[in-house]
């Protein structure tokens, strides 16, 4: 249509987590909470979690991309977003893979969108691979998130 103005998925604005943590909401507590449980350094030292043991490294990206990505909640999803981007960059690129892996990122296809949708604020070489990775999966709508993807990867 005439005027409109095509997004893509990197066009997408989160908010901090500064921003979020600001609130008075009873998720915001749970997720604190949370986040207390793994280390309870973590609920104010997210950007440090490249000193934890590696357990709670572990724990701690597994929570925040379970909650970026499995939720219907926006708050919950804004959370667990906003979460991962305070995190080293390259420190969370090298774990990503796994973690993806183990959460069972790829198999649902609300979860894959929602994946796609933060890792291209994190690093555009690992949406490539997750792209592919969707383009071939027997899940129909999976593979159309992978193509949706796609298309966005070509218009930038």
């Amino acid at each position: 249509m005439a005027g409109e103005i095509a997004m893509t998925m990197q066009d997408l604005q989160f908010r901090t987590l500064t921003e979020l943590l600001s609130f008075d909401h009873p998720r915001i507590d749970r997720f604190k909470l949370e986040l207390a449980k793994i280390d309870s350094s973590l609920p104010d030292n997210l950007p440090g979690i490249d000193q934890l043991p590696r357990v709670a490294q572990e724990r701690a990206v597994d929570f925040l991309l379970q909650s970026a990505c499995f939720p219907s909640n926006m708050l919950s999803i804004e959370l667990g977003r906003a979460g991962l981007l305070v995190m080293p960059k390259a420190w969370l690129v090298s774990q990503l893979r796994e973690a993806i892996a183990r959460n069972g990122l790829l198999a649902d296809d609300w979860a894959y969108r929602r994946l796609l949708e933060v890792v291209c604020k994190i690093d555009l070489n690992l949406v490539r691979e997750l792209v592919e990775f969707g383009i071939d999966s027997s899940n129909e709508d999976i593979r159309d998130a992978a193509a949706d993807c796609r298309e966005d990867l070509a218009a930038t």
